[in-house]
């Protein structure tokens, strides 16, 4: 016998409510919505605010843009000229290599020999 109310309990949702629990729950949730809804009203008195000073600004802009000298630059292609004094055809440069006398092969011999040496 046991149970079956225990099972009944569990299914029911546990301890009895009592009657007023409900509303009071009724009452603070609509308690919330309103508090949400006057929020939103707020916000969207800011909203409205920040758009007219946006309007006013965006305004001001524009007047001076349109009343400011438009000063035009004068722009033209200058060509930069250098006059080069002509060079003599008959003259060449020359280019001076170094000359190596000996072969990579006996200068490894030479460092290693001195190596030895030392």
């Amino acid at each position: 016998m046991l149970r079956s109310t225990s099972t009944v309990t569990l299914l029911s949702g546990g301890a009895a409510r009592t009657p007023g629990a409900p509303s009071r729950r009724i009452e603070s949730l609509k308690k919330k919505l309103q508090q949400k809804q006057l929020l939103i009203l707020q916000l969207l008195e800011k909203i409205s605010f920040l758009e007219g000073e946006n309007n006013e600004l965006q305004s001001r802009l524009d007047y001076l843009t349109e009343t400011q000298a438009k000063t035009e630059v004068e722009t033209r292609e200058i060509g930069v000229g250098c006059d080069l004094l002509p060079s003599q055809t008959g003259r060449t440069r020359e280019i001076v290599m170094p000359s190596r006398n000996y072969t990579p092969y006996t200068r490894v011999l030479e460092l290693t020999m001195k190596k030895t040496l030392t």
